[in-house]
């Protein structure tokens, strides 16, 4: 099951762990099982779903807390419904006894994910953004701002900036052209962002001694 696209590295153990755990339920109810029919594993893996999906939406919760690039509110809401929608899938696919059965999946999907939007642990989830928006509005909106922004948009803008192009950004950063170009799109190793994100540093540093003098 993947995770979207820029979510930080630092938050995925714990889904990992929730993932790993919901295996191991899962496996011995199976085998526990005195017929396995496909009522019975739609139950599980509705037990497979629901703490893994949780566990994600808490670590999304925690992105917009941190200020990690690229990810608000909006970002949440829009990839919480659709990491619930892929992970039913990826579950369907990988555990269902007769996963292509005509028509059934899309009421099965259907009615999980209303299921679980309806319940209350999608309500704690729900107070728990509220609280995380309430401490982001004490945060100076220019901070805000700057943390919003992804990488790659970050990027976008020092080229616009510096009249420079995106190779010789590349260079001025200290990485190959092929690892800038994945770094700006959301991809790219640790070493690359972690120069990219230094170099970017240092440029806002040296803005702000300019604007001090």
């Amino acid at each position: 099951m993947d995770f979207p696209t820029g979510f930080p590295g630092h938050l995925e153990a714990k889904v990992d762990a929730a993932i790993a755990k919901a295996e191991v339920s899962f496996l011995k109810a199976k085998a526990n099982a005195r017929f396995w029919s496909n009522s019975t594993a739609e139950e599980l893996i509705k037990k497979y779903v629901r703490p893994i999906f949780i566990a994600f939406a808490y670590q999304a919760c925690r992105a917009v807390e941190e200020a990690s690039p690229g990810w608000n509110h909006e970002r949440v809401r829009r990839d919480l419904i659709r990491y619930l929608r892929d992970l039913v899938l990826y579950a369907w696919n990988g555990k269902h006894p007769e996963p292509r059965s005509s028509g059934h999946l899309e009421k099965f999907q259907e009615g999980l994910m209303r299921e679980l939007l309806d319940s209350k642990d999608w309500l704690k989830i729900q107070r728990e953004l509220g609280r995380v928006a309430r401490k982001r509005s004490k945060v100076p909106s220019e901070v805000l701002d700057s943390t919003m922004k992804t990488l790659g948009a970050r990027l976008n803008e020092i080229t616009v900036l510096k009249g420079i192009s995106h190779e010789e950004l590349a260079n001025r950063i200290g990485i190959s052209r092929s690892a800038y170009f994945e770094v700006k799109g959301g991809h790219g190793g640790a070493k690359s962002k972690a120069k990219a994100e230094l170099y970017l540093s240092h440029l806002s540093s040296e803005t702000s001694r300019k604007n001090t003098d």
